[in-house]
Order: structure tokens, then sequence, then C-alpha cells
């Protein structure tokens, strides 16, 4: 009996994954042997392939299997519409297979029976991560076995309802994954922001009239930090190291103390205006990066840092601050730094030899004061996007809450229920096809006439393409062929049907592409 984990309508059934399909697992090859893989071989998927990937359906991986390599391992030959589940490294990836694939063994794979959308299966296990980790074990890593895949409790609608789940579902999610999409693009958006007003407001057209300077004779004095990492004598004094910075801007959350002698604490205290420059990391984007001390705390330095004491007189800090993010000096940093065992150092004859723009101070003062309110509100912007793109997730799992509960679509009651359809299940066997030869497995029959009549159909499509149901009707089809027959063309390498959301219309499109 399966476990029941809520309320669900009168016609659906709790049941468990073993009992509406097949589950099995995958196989690795040993990677020492070259002659184990292909470039076109038998489609090979593994969780790495799924980092990332957003599409519900996957036709091969970044690695195929050779004959050798699939029967030397336990991959298994699977058909067209498998949900392939990972369960361990992560668990939780999701796909279907839009052709016939193996996995490796990072995979508990469901081969569904007659009557089960993979596509309702699929945003179950998805919308169930938690649940299903709940279920895994291991001291290593968490791995979910086919026993324990098999084992998960699964609320099945009717056939039919299934369909109009999937299909809200996939209404619903189209908006989020727009949303998502586009909020994912302003945080790249912000940065080119930042670098084009960075390079306006310091171009020299910006500031003509006024001269340049060297870095070097804009200091007073320079000095690299404090080597030691412990003392004896003197008294606890906070040092800052990288670890207090983040994005190089001074956080100071988790301060380690050295105790230092009177002469050490004069030599590398800070004082409020100093520049701060990044000496050495293994970052080429962090390495000579400034900051500005402003803080009233007394902080000495490590020597990760180079300090440099401006003249006050001729230059605004932050003003330095800033020109130093600028793409112009990124560059000559990035092309200029020292790089040994993957650290990137700096030196103070690099940076001084710097030329800077030099306007009177109070135009640096005003170059400031434009800059820091408009990175204020741009990253109060990236915030307010951050936010937003939690809140789709949230909706993103009401979603799945409410379609997985019953109440997303309504029950029909001439739909067959879910207890008829487990029971025309239950005398349903599903076979293994690992013995047979690779070279030897028939074509699917998507590359037959229904598919080059539904090719031929394609070319005659509006240019901005058609609905599946009108699709549907354009063609005599059945509908489970033409969905196969669909799903297998847009996952090719160079698809030639795309597919999209008509927001005019508000459902799914197809097209042809020229």
């Amino acid at each position: 009996m399966s476990e029941v984990r809520w309320i669900i309508p009168k016609s659906w059934e709790w049941t468990t994954i073993s009992r509406i399909g097949k589950v099995v697992g995958g196989g690795t090859p040993s990677s020492k042997v070259v002659e184990n893989f292909s470039s076109n071989g038998i489609p090979w998927v593994t969780p790495a392939d799924l980092s990332g990937y957003t599409n519900s359906y996957i036709s091969r991986g970044r690695r195929d299997l050779s004959d050798i390599g699939y029967a030397s391992c336990g991959a298994t030959l699977l058909p067209i519409g498998t949900v392939l589940y990972s369960s361990r490294a992560p668990i939780g990836y999701c796909v279907i297979a839009a052709k016939e694939l193996s996995t490796s063994q990072g995979f508990k794979n469901i081969i569904l029976k007659k009557g089960i959308l993979p596509e309702y299966v699929r945003y179950y296990l998805l919308s169930s991560k938690n649940y299903a980790e709940s279920l895994a074990s291991g001291t290593t890593f968490l791995e979910l076995s086919g026993q324990r895949v098999g084992e998960i409790a699964i609320p099945l609608a009717p056939f039919n309802e299934q369909k109009r789940i999937v299909d809200k579902i996939e209404s619903l999610m189209s908006h989020t994954f727009i949303a998502k999409s586009k909020l994912n693009k302003v945080p790249a958006l912000i940065d080119n922001f930042k670098k084009t007003l960075l390079k306006n407001l310091f171009q020299k057209k910006t500031i003509e009239g006024f001269d340049e300077a060297f870095m070097r004779d804009l200091t007073i004095s320079t000095q690299n930090g404090l080597s030691k990492r412990h003392g004896d004598n003197g008294r606890p004094i906070n040092v800052l190291r990288l670890s207090d910075l983040s994005d190089a801007k001074f956080k100071g959350e988790s301060p380690r103390t050295i105790v230092l002698t009177d002469t050490e604490e004069e030599k590398f205290i800070l004082r409020k205006g100093d520049l701060l420059c990044i000496r050495v990391n293994g970052s080429e984007s962090l390495v000579g990066r400034m900051l500005t001390w402003n803080e009233e705390q007394k902080w000495a330095f490590c020597d990760h840092f180079i300090r440099f004491s401006l003249d006050l007189e001729k230059v605004v800090p932050e003003y330095i601050e800033y020109f130093f993010s600028t793409e112009s000096v990124r560059n000559i940093i990035e092309t200029s730094f020292v790089s040994s065992a993957g650290q990137k150092t700096v030196n103070q004859t690099m940076i001084g030899n710097i030329k800077v723009p030099l306007p009177t101070k109070k135009i640096q003062t005003e170059i400031v004061n434009h800059i820091k309110s408009a990175f204020l509100w741009l990253e109060q912007v990236k915030l307010d996007c951050t936010r937003s793109n939690a809140k789709l997730s949230v909706l993103e799992t009401m979603i799945f809450s409410e379609a997985f509960n019953g109440k997303l679509v309504k029950q029909d009651e001439n739909d067959e229920n879910a207890n008829s359809l487990l029971s025309k299940m239950d005398s349903e066997k599903i076979s293994s096809t690992k013995n047979i030869n690779p070279k030897n497995i028939k074509k699917n029959s998507m590359t037959s006439n229904p598919k080059a009549r539904f090719l031929e159909d394609s070319e005659s499509w509006p240019e901005n393409g058609l609905p599946f149901v009108d699709i549907a009707q354009r063609i005599t089809i059945p509908h489970d062929t033409m969905r196969d027959i669909i799903f297998s063309l847009l996952s090719e390498e160079e698809p030639i049907l795309q597919q999209f959301f008509n927001v005019e219309k508000n459902c799914m499109y197809l097209k042809r592409k020229k």
C-alpha cells in the first residue's frame, strides 16, 4: 500500500513509482579505455549533462558510448518517454528521453506503463526533491537506490486529467520561465551599465582641459602590509585580510587579531582616506582593485594589500578607487600582473606608473557622488530582481502544490478513474533492452511515413507558426505519435522546429525554420 502524503480527489489514487513503471539503472564504462566512448555512438547522459539544463527533453549528453563501452557496463538502452531521474550527486535532476538513449549509474530511470504521461511524472518528481532526499541514504553523499525510487509515493490522476494538468502547468510555467529569463539578464546588464558609466565619466572629453598625473605623483607614501601572522609582544589589533572583503568591499564580519608592537602598530595601522590596493589574489578580476578605508575602528593590514597614502590636497581617494575600476585601467592591470603558482600579483611600481586624469577636487567629488548615487540605485534594482526571482520560485512551488493536490484543473466525472487505470497496468510487463545488439536496434517509427508527412506539411505553415491543436487538425497522425515527432525534432542538434510562447495568443506555438 502506498504512503498517503495528503488528501487527493476521489478519482485519484496514491500509488508508487514501481507500480506505474519499471526502474532501470544506468552504467558507466571505464574512462581509462578510450574505445569505450564515441563521437557518434549510443547516446549517453550523465548528471553533469543536466547541470544548468532547463529543457524538459534530452536526446544525448556530451559523450556517446561505443558498442564496446555499452556492452562493458550496466547501461541500458531506454525507450523514448523514459523519465531520467538523477539519484545521486545531486538527487533531483529530471528530464525525459526524446530518443532512445542510455545513462550513467547516476540515474534511476523510469520506463512508464501505458496511461502515464512522462511529463506528469517529471513535474511531480521536480516538486518532490526534499521528499526524495528524505528516502535517500549514504555517508559520503546521499543516494537513492532503485528500490527506494520505486517506493516513491505519487498521486495518480486519471489519464485525461494528467493531460490537463500538464498543459496547465506548462502554460503557467511558460510565464514564469519568461519572467525569470528576463530577470536573470539584469545583473549582466547592470554590470555593463556600470562599466559604461565609469568609461563615460573618466574619458578625456568629459574632463577636458585638465591634466593627467602618474599615480605615484599623487601619493605621499606606499607600504606593503604586515607579513607576520602572530605576535607575542604588544597588544591585539584587527588585521585586514582578503576574507574581510566581498567583491573588494569591506565587510569585516569575522576579524582576526594579531599582537602588534607599538612600532608595528604605527607602521601598519590604517587611517581614514588610505587607499588599499589588492596586491595578490588568485582572481585576475580582483588583483589591483582599490578600496578606500573609511572605518573608525583601528585596523592594521596584511601583506595581501598595498597601502597608498594619498596627497589629499590633490585628489579624492574614492575618485582613484572608481578610476581603477574602469575597463581601461583593468586592461592595463590584467595584462601586466605577474602570475605564479596560480596567484596574480601587482607591485607598487606598476600601480604608480598608471596615469590618472586629474580635474579639480570639486569635479572629482561631483564624479564620485554621481557614481555613488547611480551604483546605489543599480544595487537596489539588482536586489529587487533577486527578490522577484525568489517570489517566482515560490509561485512555481504553489503551482506544483495545486497541481498534485487536484486543485489546478477541474475533475471530469467522465474520466476513467485512476484505480481502473492502475488495474489495467498491473498486468503490463516492461522488458529490458540491454541484451539487444546496438547494431541491430531498429530505427524508431518516427523516421517512417508519419514524420515525413509532418515535415512536408510544416513547409507550408504560416511564418509566425501554429499551435499544436491547429497542427493536429492538419495532419492525420495519432496524437502521441505526433507528440513524439515534435519532441524528436526539437531535440536535434540543429533543430528545424522552434517552440516559443505566443504572448498574444497565450499559448505555445511551433514554427518551421527556413
